[in-house]
């Protein structure tokens, strides 16, 4: 992820970014993702963690792949809101 970051992109691709990390590990990662939205990053972010979803201002499900859900997110949570 640092990689990606270095140059700043305005669109950035996640695929479960927090897969296989200790709690405080995730949220640390999560938190570095706040902070690239705030600075006006679109974050494209695929997870299986719905406490994590919650983060987003959109949010799409998508089963057998198929697009079954659009739901917009009025009040996202941050980081150190989430419990899982």
């Amino acid at each position: 992820m640092a990689r990606a970051l270095v140059k700043a992109p305005q669109i950035i691709l996640a695929d479960e970014p927090t897969a296989a990390l200790d709690h405080n590990t995730s949220i640390e990662v999560l938190r570095v993702i706040e902070k690239i939205v705030k600075k006006g990053a679109t974050m494209i972010m695929v997870t299986h963690n719905e406490e994590i979803a919650r983060m987003a201002d959109r949010i799409v499900r998508i089963k057998d792949g198929v697009v079954f859900s659009i739901k917009e997110n009025e009040h996202p949570s941050l980081a150190d809101e989430l419990e899982w």
